[in-house]
């Protein structure tokens, strides 16, 4: 005799069976509409899909235990979030987070418990409240969002990964090998330590692939596309002389690519927004003090003295400078930024330097709320502005909360600009913005860099 478990799931095997041709419609539609939205991005490769077999979620039901907790088939059913599969699948690791984002824009009506759909079809909607990527229990990152399809009173679940070559090539080795090995390893420790490394590997490989794309298809190169060689070849100069000199004169170093990424992106758009007014005319006399820079005394590991007024042109700048002010010697890191930019710069004055970096932050904080204002529901001038200039204040507490270089590179204000776009998504009218924005603002000042 059966064991009442087994009869149970057997009787959720029957009934997936029936719907089977219900869900891979839902599968056909769900596939239909991502192609729809992304067919105009060329770094997406393809959309893949599949409906799990009876078999496969019997597996997982007995392998899990879901089981446990339902009193029905149906509510067992709705237990399993990847009944249906969808994967998208794009070029670079980089591109995974634009997929995201993208999905954020379209998917913006809210249906509840967190779930948004897209006026395309709004049969299908996707959980948006939950942080993106996710931790996977081997501690790697993933995007997986659950989603529904709504069918004649019914909701199936389905599953959205968004996944770039080298981390589906990763995922399908981790799956095959560890995941649906059921034999005992003893070295199952030592097993993981190698696929970690693998792991890492294939991140490098994704870097040297999309060197190998933007340098070979890209042959017809834009002023911004030169601007970034530029900035690449800056990075490895600076970070090459200053090493060896803060080395040699400290007799240790850390690791600071985040402040020269910081330093050369200041370095283009100080006098400019495209940063072309500087670079365009001064390029070879910046690579030119960065090749005599040993021949310059620098004091690393002293403290940088600052006059007792700073002429600050702006209140917004000022409290961002004051900021800047309290860390300069007392962060190591800071300080190096410093050090660094006054050796560049060639200007005796360090007061002024903080005057222009913190304008340079307050107009790079400001870039981001006018963007994520934009690609909200709000569009008259004064909604514009006051949700703008609100952010824009909330955005800067939060930063002086934890003024840290990190918190200034690229993956860290990617992922804040994210964050506020997902504060502002759902609200659709000046009145909900007035009931919402303190939990926003709380929910800025509590925001933590990802790494």
């Amino acid at each position: 005799m059966k064991l009442d478990i087994i009869n149970f799931v057997d009787q959720a095997m029957d009934d997936i069976t029936k719907n089977y041709g219900d869900l891979d419609q839902a599968r056909l539609e769900i596939v239909d509409l991502m192609e729809e939205l992304f067919k105009d991005d060329d770094y997406i490769l393809n959309v893949n899909s599949r409906v799990k077999s009876p078999a496969s979620v019997k597996e997982k039901i007995l392998r899990n235990n879901i089981y446990k907790d339902v009193d029905n088939v149906k509510d067992l059913i709705g237990q399993i979030s990847d009944l249906i599969g969808i994967r998208i699948e794009c070029r670079f690791i980089p591109d995974e987070e634009k997929v995201y984002s993208k999905l954020l824009e379209k998917f913006n009506i809210n249906v509840g418990g967190g779930y948004y759909s897209c006026k395309k079809n709004t049969n299908i909607s996707i959980k948006l409240n939950e942080p993106q990527p996710q931790f996977q229990k081997n501690g790697f990152e993933i995007y997986k969002i659950d989603g529904h399809f709504y069918n004649n009173h019914k909701v199936y679940n389905f599953e959205l990964q968004i996944k770039s070559l080298v981390n589906n090539f990763w995922g399908d080795i981790e799956h095959r090998i560890l995941y649906k090995n059921y034999n005992y390893i003893v070295s199952e420790s030592f097993i993981k330590d190698i696929m970690g490394s693998i792991k890492e590997n294939l991140t490098l490989i994704d870097k040297q692939l999309r060197v190998v794309y933007y340098h070979v298809f890209n042959l017809g190169l834009s002023d911004s596309d030169q601007i970034e060689q530029i900035k690449d070849v800056l990075k490895k100069m600076t970070y090459d002389v200053y090493f060896h000199k803060i080395r040699k004169q400290l007799g240790f170093v850390v690791d600071f690519r985040s402040i020269v990424d910081l330093i050369v992106d200041y370095i283009f758009i100080r006098d400019g927004e495209d940063g072309k007014s500087q670079i365009a005319k001064n390029f070879l006399d910046i690579l030119g003090k960065l090749s005599n820079t040993k021949n310059r005394d620098q004091d690393f590991g002293q403290t940088i003295v600052l006059e007792d007024h700073i002429d600050f042109k702006d209140p917004r700048a000022e409290k961002l400078g004051q900021a800047i002010i309290e860390v300069i010697n007392k962060d190591f890191k800071w300080n190096i930024f410093f050090k660094i930019i006054l050796d560049i710069e060639d200007i005796n004055d360090p007061g002024k330097i903080v005057e222009k970096f913190s304008m340079y932050l307050l107009q790079k904080f400001d870039r981001i709320c006018s963007q994520v204002v934009e690609e909200s529901n709000f569009y008259k001038p004064f909604e514009f502005i006051e949700i703008k200039e609100f952010l824009l204040d909330s955005v800067i507490d939060s930063f002086i909360k934890d003024a840290e270089v990190e918190n200034l590179d690229d993956l860290t204000l990617n992922s804040l600009t994210s964050n506020l776009k997902a504060y502002l998504l759902g609200i659709v009218s000046y009145e909900e913005w007035q009931a919402n924005k303190e939990d926003i603002r709380r929910g800025i000042l509590s925001f933590r860099s990802p790494k």
